[in-house]
């Protein structure tokens, strides 16, 4: 092989490689956002109910 047909392969490899990890943090993000925003809200509401409860 020639270096023009070894360049071409690297950058298909490339594109795909690319591809997949971009697919695979969209699928991560896509479980997690849920799951932080479920997170945040909690945390507000301990926030609210905890300055509630304090009596000084």
């Amino acid at each position: 092989m020639d270096d023009k047909t070894k360049r071409i392969i690297t950058i298909i490899v490339a594109i795909f490689l690319l591809i997949t990890a971009v697919s695979i943090v969209g699928f991560i993000l896509k479980q997690l956002i849920p799951l932080a925003i479920l997170v945040i809200a909690g945390y507000i509401v301990y926030r609210l109910v905890a300055k509630k409860g304090k009596h000084y």
